[in-house]
């Protein structure tokens, strides 16, 4: 499984929301093991929607835009500390990950020790939506976001 992490391409995950990164860090989760794979510039870091043809914030065409970019990069789970309006439109494509931790070492740490339970919920989305995960005292909480949507 192929994982994007939001990142300041420096190895931190800032606390912003997904789409305002500068960079995906891409790794490959398989066999409870992380390796990294490449990092790619986020070409819509930039693009707000703002004023654009009626457009606003979390109208959708920010999102699709990155949605097609990690899907041919065969990104199944994104990462980051916080995620906006658009998460409606990406879980229909993608597992999501929050998480606290501002370092993409010690998430990757974390997503190892939890391999098994992520690759297996990571097989089939529930209601037309794939598993949001959280860290709660130590290990993986999953929740669906169909019921918070």
């Amino acid at each position: 499984m192929f994982i994007a992490i939001a990142t300041d391409g420096q190895g931190h995950i800032p606390r912003q929301h997904f789409g305002e990164a500068s960079h995906f860090e891409i790794i490959e989760l398989k066999d409870g093991i992380v390796t990294p794979f490449k990092t790619i510039s986020n070409v819509q870091q930039h693009h707000s929607g703002h004023g654009q043809h009626g457009a606003h914030h979390g109208s959708g065409g920010k999102a699709k835009e990155i949605i097609r970019q990690l899907k041919s990069n065969g990104v199944s789970l994104l990462a980051g500390q916080q995620f906006g309006p658009n998460i409606k439109k990406i879980c229909a494509h993608f597992g999501t990950f929050l998480t606290t931790t501002p370092y993409v070492q010690e998430l990757q740490t974390l997503m190892e020790a939890n391999a098994a339970r992520l690759e297996g919920q990571m097989l089939e989305p529930k209601d037309g939506c794939y598993p949001l995960f959280r860290i709660k005292s130590g290990t993986i909480a999953i929740q669906h976001l169909k019921g918070l949507v």
